[in-house]
């Protein structure tokens, strides 16, 4: 075996030990002594005492550098010292449980900082190690060292010279002695924290649970709320200003652990906005723990700061611990309780346009649109929705219906139609009054202000713009909810327009405009739609037309609800339909089979083809159309492309605009809806239903290559609809003889039959009955 020499293994030994004895404090068994200091757990009569380095100003604590790997390495010097002697004292006491500051002001303590401080000095465990650097580089001479002093009664419990922390150790010295030791537990950090880190940021220290009435007033509004079974309500009630339960829980939260993010350096009114009598917005709640009497607690809240992220906010109940404190306050924190400077106390409103109808539950959806009504129905355990009865669609559009019923549930709004809130004569200025009573409103009111001159006709000009704005924003939607009194309100106002004489005729045409926009929407289609439930619940929702900043109103029947919404026309999805037949489904023409159809007409430039298909036979030319080499499956394939050509939109556009005035093609389909038969038992047979023919006229197209097609006669609904094909299935309306035959050539007119002009045929085919099925051709010799 080889052997490490004995001389090398002294030399290792001698160095290893120079090394410990220099770089680390030594082990337990080398330590000089040990001590415990004792503050204990009663802090009843303790006063805190912390006299360290004034900072500099805007000076930031920083960790010694290089420090984490040497122990008895000092690191960075502490901050040179500034103020009075260069020395600044902290003064804590502990008083009626709680931590207070005494020097250099008189607040709160922040508990938390100042409970992690006391923890550490409970039980100090001290232990003495030989020190081979100076006292400044371990921050524990005169000018850096920290004096931390715990006296019970005067009388002092823990009196230490505080250093830097190194690897989770700090070195401390006892003021009249020259012995290092070190500490675990407590760090320098604790001792340097700034006057405004050690006062307590908690403005209020309550649970939710506690408060039971809160009061907002911003600006000229005010509104106060109540919790009663532990339900947050408006005090009094107002079916026009429905509160948001779960805003103002979540306010009545805010409120109770209210927090400061720092305090005011420049308190000046000029600056936070809180002088005189009235601040931007002022909160009064109170509150009532288990078992005390209730108390009330006022904050007032001022301007935001430079940066806009901070309210200043002050509080000025009896209770306040530190009056006159401007504290700042998050502007994200304030505003879930005084609400934006957008939304204001609107913030408290219920903006849930449908609360109490479940999608899946709804069997009836019933839409209404100038007067025209389509129901669909959907039976229980089906999710299909079928057109309802005198609803003459083939099929309706499941899925766009399925759509609709749950949006009902995501509708939020982004703001209120606002109800004008001045007064005429004793009473105020509700939307009934204001639609239905309008007229001797303004009577009484001119009455009232006609000895007034220039004060009467001021408050009716007031009146008449306010309420001028609210039927903006109302956008014909009174005319939507009560069609049948629109006209009659309307002409009212018109009446009283008419009366007006003297000074007051200045107010004709402003009333006029207000009689217009009672009557009619601005742009937009207004839409009802009718919900009904499996349990016979039913819901009106209605929609105005479109405001000036393109809001559309909403308006529900639901008992106690009479909010005005406004909504952007995005959240309303397919809500907002302009035409029944955006409801109907894609496929044109529905179900209709290919062998139900008996004739097919085809006019396309200039040319019109006829083709017979008695049920039962094979597809033939009709009379007066000859084409060699007709291909009757060919022509099967072909009719049945067109029967299901699908929409891709429908849109509402004039018969000009899409090209339909001269159309570029005409397809007419002649189809037997269901087969003759006889009814079970019966001794004759019953007669089926006659032809039914429907006309598909093919347009322009559009920068996609889309073209515009209109239907008629295939139900009322659909004859002023006009849609949108694609490209592709659009090529089938145009008709090409070569794809019905066997060979390229299509056959001609007979011989003598006149030239056809470009649009000739189109004309007489527009013109003309459905061609009546002729009897089934001869077979053809192979």
């Amino acid at each position: 075996m080889k052997r490490t020499p004995i001389i090398v293994v002294a030399v290792l030994f001698v160095v290893e030990v120079l090394v410990l004895a220099v770089a680390t404090p030594a082990p337990p068994a080398a330590q000089v002594r040990a001590e415990t200091l004792a503050l204990g757990d009663d802090y009843t009569g303790v006063t805190l005492t912390i006299d360290r380095p004034a900072p500099e100003k805007g000076a930031v604590e920083k960790k010694p550098e290089g420090s984490e790997g040497d122990l008895l390495g000092g690191g960075s010097e502490a901050a040179a010292p500034a103020g009075k002697e260069g020395r600044e004292i902290i003064e804590l006491a502990y008083e009626g449980g709680k931590w207070f500051l005494r020097k250099p002001l008189e607040f709160p303590a922040s508990k938390a900082d100042i409970e992690r401080l006391v923890e550490h000095l409970k039980n100090l465990d001290l232990a003495e190690v030989p020190a081979t650097k100076a006292r400044e580089e371990l921050g524990l001479d005169e000018k850096q060292g920290i004096r931390v002093t715990a006296s019970r009664d005067g009388r002092p419990v823990v009196d230490l010279i505080v250093g830097n922390t190194v690897g989770g150790r700090t070195f401390v010295r006892k003021p009249d002695e020259s012995a290092i030791w070190t500490v675990e537990g407590l760090g320098r950090d604790e001792l340097t924290r700034t006057v405004d880190d050690l006062r307590e940021h908690q403005i209020f220290e309550l649970e939710a649970g506690e408060l039971t009435q809160i009061t907002v007033a911003r600006g000229r509004g005010e509104k106060t709320f109540v919790q009663k079974d532990k339900v947050w309500m408006l005090e009094p009630a107002d079916e026009n200003w429905l509160a948001d339960a779960a805003k103002i829980s979540g306010a009545a939260g805010a409120l109770a652990r209210l927090r400061a993010t720092k305090f005011a350096d420049d308190p000046s009114p000029e600056v936070t906005g809180l002088g005189g009598l009235f601040a931007g917005a002022m909160v009064t709640f109170v509150a009532q723990p288990e078992g005390k009497t209730p108390t009330t607690y006022k904050l007032l809240v001022g301007n935001l700061d430079e940066a806009k992220e901070n309210y200043y906010v002050m509080r000025t109940d009896p209770a306040a611990p530190a009056p006159d404190t401007v504290y700042l306050v998050s502007k994200y924190t304030m505003e879930r309780v005084i609400g934006s400077e957008t939304t204001g106390l609107d913030e408290y409103r219920e903006r849930r346009v449908v609360r109490d109808v479940a999608s899946d539950q709804i069997r009836t959806v019933a839409v209404t649109i100038g007067g025209v009504r389509a129901t669909f129905t959907k039976g229980e355990g089906t999710d299909e929705w079928k057109p309802g009865e005198g609803v003459s669609f083939a099929k309706a559009d499941g899925a766009t219906i399925a759509a609709v019923t749950r949006k009902l549930g995501t509708l939020r709004a982004d703001d209120f139609v606002a109800l004008p809130g001045l007064r005429v004569g004793d009473r105020p200025v509700t939307l009934k009054d204001l639609i239905e009573n309008f007229p001797q409103d303004i009577r009484e009111a001119m009455r009232m202000g006609s000895g007034g001159g220039s004060v009467g006709q001021l408050e009716l000009a007031n009146v008449l713009t306010q309420n001028s704005m609210f039927l903006e924003q109302m956008a014909g939607l009174y005319a939507v909810i009560y069609p049948d009194r629109a006209a009659a309100a309307a002409g009212g106002i018109r009446a009283l327009a008419g009366e007006l004489q003297g000074t007051f005729t200045s107010l004709r045409d402003p009333l006029l405009a207000l009689a217009a926009k009672v009557e009619a929407p601005t742009p937009g289609v207004p839409v009802q739609w009718t919900f009904t439930t499996a349990d016979d619940k039913t819901l009106n929702l209605y929609l105005g037309g479109t405001t000036p900043d393109g809001k559309r109103p909403v308006y529900t029947d639901t008992p106690g609800d009479r909010q005005v919404y406004l909504l952007g026309g995005d959240k309303l999805g397919d809500l907002a339909i302009e035409d029944l037949n955006d409801l109907r489904a894609p496929r044109l023409l529905g179900d209709v089979s290919a062998d139900r159809v008996t004739a097919a007409v085809f006019s396309n430039a200039g040319k019109t083809w006829s083709f017979q298909h008695p049920i039962g036979s094979a597809w033939s030319a009709a009379a007066g159309t000859t084409l060699a080499g007709l291909d009757p499956e060919k022509l099967t394939s072909h009719v049945r492309r067109v029967l299901e050509i699908e929409a891709v939109k429908f849109v509402r556009v004039s018969r000009e605009a899409a090209g339909l005035t001269v159309p570029v093609a005409v397809v007419r389909l002649t189809w037997i809806s269901q087969p003759p038969g006889a009814a079970e038992g019966a001794t004759a047979a019953v007669p089926g239903p006659g032809p039914k023919t429907v006309t598909i006229e093919v347009g322009g197209e559009n920068a996609e290559g889309q073209r515009w097609v209109r239907l008629t006669g295939l139900d009322p609904l659909l004859d002023a609809g006009i849609f949108l094909v694609a490209k592709g299935p659009a090529a089938d309306l145009l008709f090409d003889p070569s794809k019905v035959t066997k060979s390229e050539a299509a056959g001609t007119a007979p011989a003598g039959t006149p030239v056809v002009q470009p649009g000739e045929d189109l004309v007489n085919l527009l013109g003309a009955g459905a061609p009546a099925p002729a009897p089934a051709p001869a077979p053809a010799n192979p």
